[in-house]
């Protein structure tokens, strides 16, 4: 059995990072081997040949990282270190990223460090049954308490030290408070509360939830708001809340998105040449239906152009740049047929006559032959662009290019409207008494584009002038009207409120006279009979003390007087934090 060559080996690597080397291959003669005086391989077993060797470039590595040294004490912070060794960085390599040093969070008040963040619950406000605890998705190095320790004032604690909170107070571990109608104890952080079972309480609203989407994107929908008497709810024969549980309002009022569809084609028209080459053409439009409020425009050609009667007229022969040919009626013959918006229709059947060679065609400006790179070109407006010319149309780029206008289709950057400064004030009209003038601006610096926000604000203001007094026309100062009734008494028993007002338009103010001075309106107190601690409508609730001035959104607004306001007198009171309008408590902000 003659011997045979096995496969060349890999070449060997070069050794030095410059200059030359001699590197190697091998192969042996045992594919197979040569057996029983068989022949040996012939030929060589070993090739070399010269390299040539250059910097390698080699980017540093880091090595592990060492041991956590010792505490430097309490308070204090532990290390651990690495090399960039793992490889060195060499032959202009790049070195190894920052962190040399690798140092845990400080971690105070009995803390220890947790590589990826300590799990849930994390401080006794994690504790509290408002209270959703939710583990980060990621993993973060951060400072926390032991396994069944919580953070509290920034130290480590055990859940049942933590503190309760109650309304706007905080209770001690063990520390009980009454609510309505339930006893409250302070434990592990939140208030463990047991119903009174022969408490009596009132329903009371939560608060009113989101509005809930609309029903309709356009042509008006409706969207919605709930609320629940849960608030408490009411409890052994209380009585439920007072108004409405859902709440309604219209939106999207704007008409809906109606996208363009094209009529029907017209009928052809006539050939406009008997002769020597016309057209014929038809049109369609976006109306049925057209675009409505932002809707798309239709897509596709609005005229469609067929060639006609091409045979030279008379005995004329074609013109010197055209040919005779059997079938001149085919697209494209003018450099008007490349128009975008334009459809170029091959007629039937063929028609001899005279039309441009192969690849040129008939430009419409000197009537000769060109290729379509020569094309003018005509815009929408009916203006000729000379071939391969450009204008910016807003943000775009529009090109001539083989008789079509081509534009880029970038997005415009969104532009808000800016006011103007504000005009001078105009000149003022009277020149006694008392007049009106008044100033502009105008939203175009810069005007909004591409969907920009318009400006806020008035676009014109106005303010009094020329007060002086006319000749023999005196100033007629404002005079109060007569005072109307008292209001019936707003509570049925105990301390309430009725009013009284008058308006400032029985004389003047007039010619620059002055306004009038003292209140609109007047409120007093009333008292019908003693209520009874029960008898209080929801939401009014008994309080032995109490301000019925002083609980009154009136109270509040200017122009009012309320007399013996800090009165101390039990009835039937508004909730705290809320105030009575129109028989209702609400809060101050409504």
């Amino acid at each position: 059995v003659p011997g045979g060559w096995c496969e060349w080996s890999e070449w060997t690597p070069c050794s030095k990072t410059c200059g030359y080397e001699m590197i190697s291959r091998y192969r042996t003669c045992s594919c197979p081997k040569p057996q029983n005086g068989g022949e040996s391989c012939v030929g060589i077993g070993t090739f070399k040949e010269m390299c040539v060797c250059v910097w390698v470039l080699v980017d540093g590595g880091w090595s592990s990282w060492g041991l956590w040294s010792p505490c430097s004490g309490c308070s204090g912070a532990s290390v651990r270190m690495r090399e960039c060794t793992n490889p060195p960085a060499r032959f202009g390599g790049l070195p190894c990223e920052v962190h040399i040093y690798d140092s845990p969070l400080y971690c105070g008040g009995g803390q220890v460090h947790f590589e990826c963040g300590k799990p849930c619950p994390r401080s006794c406000d994690d504790l509290h049954i408002s209270t959703v605890c939710l583990d980060s998705s990621e993993c973060q190095p951060s400072c926390g308490c032991l396994t069944g320790q919580v953070l509290q004032d920034g130290v480590c604690i055990e859940p049942a030290e933590c503190r309760c909170k109650y309304q706007n107070s905080t209770l001690e571990p063990g520390e009980t408070v009454q609510a309505p109608c339930l006893n409250c104890t302070c434990e592990t952080g939140h208030l463990n509360c047991t119903s009174d079972p022969l408490c009596r309480l009132n329903g009371g609203w939560s608060s009113w939830s989101q509005w809930t989407p609309c029903s309709q994107s356009c042509r008006g929908g409706t969207r919605y708001r709930f609320r629940d008497c849960n608030n408490p709810a009411p409890q052994n024969g209380g009585k439920g809340c007072l108004g409405i549980s859902q709440q309604q309002r219209e939106c999207n009022l704007q008409g809906c998105d109606v996208d363009g569809g094209w009529s029907r084609w017209s009928p052809w028209s006539r050939c406009d040449r008997t002769c020597g080459g016309g057209k014929s053409v038809r049109t369609r439009s976006c109306s049925s239906p057209p675009p409505k409020n932002g809707g798309k425009n239709c897509r596709g050609k609005k005229y469609q152009v067929k060639l006609c009667n091409p045979k030279p007229c008379g005995n004329e022969s074609c013109p010197p740049s055209m040919e005779y040919v059997n079938c001149a009626n085919r697209c494209p013959r003018h450099c008007t047929d490349y128009q975008r918006g334009i459809a170029c229709i091959d007629s039937d059947p063929c028609e001899p006559g005279c039309r441009c060679p192969e690849g040129k065609t008939l430009s419409q400006q000197d009537g000769g032959c060109v290729l379509p790179w020569q094309c003018e070109c005509t815009d929408a407006q009916g203006l000729n662009w000379a071939p391969g010319s450009s204008r910016q149309d807003d943000c775009n780029n529009c090109t001539c290019s083989d008789g079509q206008i081509i534009c880029t289709n970038d997005t415009c950057p969104t532009v808000d409207g800016t006011w103007t400064p504000w005009s001078p004030w105009s000149d003022c009209p009277v020149t006694c008494g008392q007049g009106t003038q008044i100033r502009n601006r105008a939203c175009i610096n810069p005007p909004p584009r591409n969907n920009g926000s318009d400006c806020e604000g008035p676009e014109t203001e106005a303010q009094n002038c020329s007060t002086l007094p006319c000749p023999g026309i005196c100033p007629v100062d404002g005079g109060w009207c007569e005072w109307s009734d008292w209001t019936p008494c707003s509570q049925s028993c105990g301390p309430g409120i009725v009013t009284r007002r008058r308006n400032c338009s029985c004389q003047g103010p007039n010619h620059g006279g002055k306004p009038c001075e003292g209140p609109e309106s007047e409120s007093r107190i009333c008292d019908l009979r003693e209520c009874e601690k029960a008898n209080c409508d929801i939401p009014f609730e008994y309080r032995d003390c109490g301000s019925p001035c002083g609980a009154l959104c009136s109270s509040f607004q200017q122009k009012e007087e309320c007399e013996n306001s800090t009165l101390c007198v039990p009835g039937c009171y508004c909730p705290e934090g809320l105030l009575e309008f129109n028989g209702t408590c609400v809060p101050l902000s409504e």
